[in-house]
C-alpha cells in the first residue's frame, strides 16, 4: 500500500499535534522530582537543589525556601529528609510517597518550618507521614496524610502547630513522644486513628495543665475527641465521641459508647469511681481501654475486640471487669493492681468471655495477694475461656475456682 502525499501530511500533522499536547501536558504537570530522594543534612545542601532548580528563596525568615509542587515517589526510606539547617524553609503543595517516612524533619531548632497542602503517603509496615525530631518552631497545616502507620510523630519537639490536617492511619493519628511546650494540635480530623501519648504519669501535668498545650476541635471518625480534666459527677450516654481522656475525674458514668476504630479508645489517668458500662472497643490499633493509677473502676457488659490490648490497668485497686466480650486481641486483659495503705477493695473479673485471645490475661502482680477474685463469690460463677483445658493450671487462669463451660449471658444494650 502506497502513502499518498496528503497521508504522509496527515500522520506528520497528527505526530506534531500529540507531541505538541504531550510537551503542554508536562509543562502543566507539576515538577516531577527524577530521584527518589531529597536530603539536606546541613546548609551547603541547600546550594545543590537551586542548581536543580527544585527550590526557590534565599532561605532567609523573609524568604525561605521553597520546595514547591514537586511530586516524589521513592522506594527508599525518605520522601523528603532535612537535618541540621539553620534556614526557613516551606514543603507545600506536594505529593510524596515513600516505603517509610514521607517528611523527615530533625534537629531544626532555629528555623521556621510550614509543611502546608501536601499529600503524603508512607506504605509499610511502620511507615509516617511526618516525623519531626528534636525540632522547633515547625508549622504543620492543611495536609492529607494517608496509608501509613503513624500520622504524625512529635518526638522531642516544642513549639509546634498542627492543625487542619486529615488523616487516615490504621496506626497514631499524631504520636507524642516527649512533646507538650507549646504544642497546639487542633481541627484535625482523624480516621481509623486518633491521638496517642508515649508518657509516664509525671508528664500529665506537662500536658493536660498547661496553658502551652492544646488539643482542641479534633475529630475521630467524624465524632469528638473528648478530654476531661477534674470532673465530678457527669454522666456521659451519647455516642459522639471518637476518643476520650479522662484526668483526675470521679464519679462517672460512660455508658452506651462506640469508641473503635482508632489508636486508644478510652484512657483514664488518677480517676476514682468510673462506670464504663455497654460500651464497644473494637479494632483498636493500642489499647481499648487504658487505666492509669486509679481507685473503684467498674467495666460492665463491655466488647474488647481486635485491639493490642483490650483492658490495662495499671496500679489500680477496686478493678471489677464483669460480663464482658474479650475476644481477638493479642492481650485481653493485663493487670497490675495495688491496694494503697489503708483500703481493701476487692478487684474482680468474672462472669467474662475469653475467646480467641494471644493471651486472655496477663499480670504483673501477685493477685492472689490483693483481695483479687476470679469469680462472683455470690453467684460462684468464674469466667468462660475458649481454651480452659490448656490453661487451668497456669498463673493467673488457676485462681478461677468456678470456670464456666459455656459463655455467660451478654446483655449489651448499644
Amino acid at each position: 500500500m502506497k502513502l499518498t502525499i496528503k497521508k504522509l501530511l496527515a500522520i506528520s500533522l497528527v505526530t506534531l499535534l500529540v507531541l505538541s499536547l504531550v510537551i503542554t501536558i508536562l509543562n502543566f504537570v507539576p515538577n516531577i522530582f527524577k530521584k527518589s530522594l531529597i536530603q539536606i543534612d546541613d546548609d551547603e545542601d541547600w546550594d545543590k537543589y537551586i542548581r536543580e532548580d527544585l527550590v526557590i528563596g534565599t532561605g532567609s525568615f523573609n524568604d525561605p525556601y521553597i520546595f514547591e509542587n514537586l511530586v516524589v515517589v521513592s522506594k527508599l526510606k525518605f520522601g523528603i529528609h532535612i537535618s541540621n539547617t539553620l534556614k526557613n524553609f516551606i514543603i507545600r503543595n506536594c505529593s510524596i510517597s515513600t516505603s517509610s517516612i514521607s517528611i523527615s524533619i530533625s534537629n531544626v531548632e532555629d528555623s521556621n518550618v510550614l509543611i502546608h497542602n501536601n499529600s503524603l503517603e508512607a506504605r509499610d509496615e511502620y511507615g509516617t507521614g511526618i516525623y519531626l525530631y528534636q525540632s522547633d518552631h515547625i508549622t504543620v497545616q492543611n495536609n492529607t496524610i494517608s496509608r501509613c502507620k503513624t500520622g504524625i510523630n512529635l518526638d522531642w519537639c516544642h513549639d509546634i502547630s498542627v492543625f487542619n490536617n486529615s488523616i487516615t492511619s490504621d496506626g497514631s493519628g499524631v504520636y507524642f513522644y516527649g512533646s507538650y511546650y507549646h504544642v497546639y494540635v487542633n481541627n484535625n480530623s482523624f480516621f481509623y486513628c486518633g491521638i496517642f501519648f508515649y508518657f509516664s504519669l509525671s508528664e500529665i501535668e506537662l500536658y493536660f495543665y498547661s496553658e502551652n498545650f492544646s488539643l482542641d476541635n479534633n475529630l475521630v471518625n467524624d465524632k469528638l475527641l473528648l478530654i476531661l480534666t477534674d470532673i465530678d459527677n457527669l454522666t456521659l450516654t451519647e455516642d459522639v465521641f471518637g476518643q476520650i481522656y479522662l484526668i483526675n475525674c470521679s464519679n462517672i458514668l460512660l455508658e452506651n459508647l462506640n469508641l473503635s476504630k482508632s489508636t486508644l479508645g478510652l484512657q483514664m489517668y488518677e480517676c476514682y469511681n468510673i462506670t464504663v458500662s455497654s460500651c464497644i472497643f473494637e479494632d483498636i490499633f493500642e489499647i481499648g481501654l487504658d487505666i492509669d493509677d486509679g481507685e473503684r473502676i467498674s467495666i460492665h457488659n463491655c466488647t474488647f475486640s481486635n485491639t493490642r490490648i483490650g483492658i490495662y490497668a495499671s496500679f489500680v485497686s477496686g478493678l471489677n471487669v464483669t460480663y464482658c466480650q474479650i475476644k481477638e486481641n493479642y492481650y485481653g486483659l493485663i493487670l497490675h493492681l495495688y491496694n494503697k495503705t489503708g483500703t481493701n477493695y476487692v478487684n474482680s473479673v468474672h462472669h467474662n468471655t475469653f475467646i480467641n485471645n494471644a493471651f486472655h490475661i496477663d499480670s504483673f502482680s501477685f493477685l492472689d495477694d490483693l483481695n483479687f477474685l476470679m469469680y462472683d463469690s455470690i453467684t460462684l460463677e468464674g469466667n468462660y475461656f475458649d481454651n480452659w483445658e490448656e490453661i487451668k493450671d497456669i498463673f493467673p487462669y488457676n485462681l478461677d475456682l468456678y470456670p464456666l463451660t459455656i459463655p455467660p449471658v451478654y446483655a449489651f444494650n448499644f
